[in-house]
């Protein structure tokens, strides 16, 4: 996931709201860039086919990569 030269300052697992979709995964944050790998999509209808279907699969694993420069703020919303 790290390009060669980064530093990681810190990672932690946590959840990413997109388009009302909810994803678990890991938020990695470097020196150079801000890292997301969604592990599993976290909603009403996943959670009916994982318990209804038996699908376990994931097809939500994606990378999400934004340039730290990029970002002007981050804050932290606690529900």
């Amino acid at each position: 996931m790290l390009q060669e030269g980064e530093q990681e300052r810190g990672k932690w697992t946590t959840n990413l709201l997109v388009e009302g979709n909810r994803m678990l995964g890991e938020l990695v944050i470097t020196d150079a860039h801000i890292y997301f790998k969604s592990q599993y999509l976290i909603s009403l209808e996943s959670v009916v086919r994982m318990g209804v279907f038996k699908q376990y699969g994931n097809d939500a694993e994606q990378m999400l990569c934004i340039p730290r420069k990029s970002v002007s703020r981050i804050t932290a919303e606690e529900k």
